[in-house]
């Protein structure tokens, strides 16, 4: 299918898309983007808070276990480059678990975007065979979008979850999330097949078929990505406006960047402060039109507006 569109006004062009990327996002805005390391440092040089870490090659899994433990557990191993969320882990938070993120990340390597073929720099090239580990402050994921100076919409984002009612096993709770997913448009395109599902559990050293006691919260995703099972939760209208202004921040902090997803760490939606720990140009609209939990939020509006803004 053509996954090209020019967007006009008046006969005049004012932006355009390829996927999920767009006009609002230059060059220099794309280089960066395609490193988590080069994004952080500028986060850094704007003066915002960003979690601490360090990039290592795929080949010094040792190194990088020293240092996770230098880190103090629990610790975040994230390809360095673009995947889609693939191989990112969070809350490692022991020697033997950083084993197991560490592959899933190597993994990843391999679906991590090639840069443009404009972006010839090293770090770029570099990004796709890097694995970028960093501490982890056990906050609540927030995902934030950003057009121009408005924060449109912000969402929690959860990592899988089942609730023990003292009688059915993990693998059994497991399955009838997965069937209350699929009544989410957006989100029954993405659910896991069990094989997977089984997999996982062992990574995580969760027996399938253990009966959780009632009212007992067991994680079973190792970062709250949406293909892998994640859920949403809209919080707009109750995250503090510090919050979303340092969310703003974090957009204005990438030169040439005029609408993104912003990732930040919170302890509570009433917490003033935040950690930023990811940006992203190509953030899906889908998961704010279609939260799993609370109100549907349209930020393509204001991408079109940025769009009409920006192209005069």
């Amino acid at each position: 299918m053509d996954d090209y569109r020019v967007y006009s006004r008046n006969g005049r062009v004012v932006g355009g898309r390829e996927g999920s990327s767009t006009s609002l996002t230059s060059d220099l805005a794309e280089r960066t983007l395609s490193s988590k390391a080069s994004t952080r440092h500028l986060m850094e040089l704007a003066g915002l808070t960003v979690p601490e870490g360090k990039t290592f090659r795929r080949d010094e899994r040792n190194v990088a276990d020293s240092y996770a433990s230098s880190l103090g557990w629990p610790v975040a191993v994230k390809p360095d480059g673009r995947s889609a969320g693939r191989g990112v882990s969070t809350g490692v938070s022991s020697p033997e678990r950083f084993v197991s993120a560490w592959e899933s990340a190597v993994a990843a390597l391999n679906f991590v975007d090639a840069p443009r073929p404009w972006d010839t720099s090293e770090r770029s090239a570099l990004s796709r065979q890097e694995i970028l580990i960093e501490r982890d402050d056990r906050g609540i994921g927030l995902r934030v979008f950003v057009a121009g100076e408005a924060a449109h919409a912000a969402l929690v984002r959860l990592p899988m979850f089942v609730i023990g009612d003292g009688r059915r096993t993990v693998l059994s709770l497991a399955r009838d999330l997965q069937s209350w997913r699929s009544q989410n448009i957006y989100l029954n395109r993405m659910n896991i097949g069990e094989s997977v599902m089984l997999k996982r559990l062992s990574r995580l050293g969760i027996d399938p078929q253990s009966v959780p006691e009632s009212g007992h919260l067991l994680i079973i995703q190792e970062s709250p990505n949406m293909h892998g099972g994640g859920l949403t939760m809209d919080v707009t209208s109750i995250v503090r406006r510090k919050v979303l202004e340092m969310a703003v921040e974090a957009r204005w902090a990438m030169p040439g960047l005029l609408a993104a997803g912003i990732d930040l760490s919170i302890q509570s939606t009433g917490d003033s402060g935040a950690t930023i720990i990811g940006a992203n140009d190509r953030a899906s609209h889908q998961i704010h039109r279609y939260p799993a939990f609370g109100q549907s939020r349209n930020v393509t509006e204001g991408v079109v507006d940025m769009f009409v803004r920006s192209g005069g």
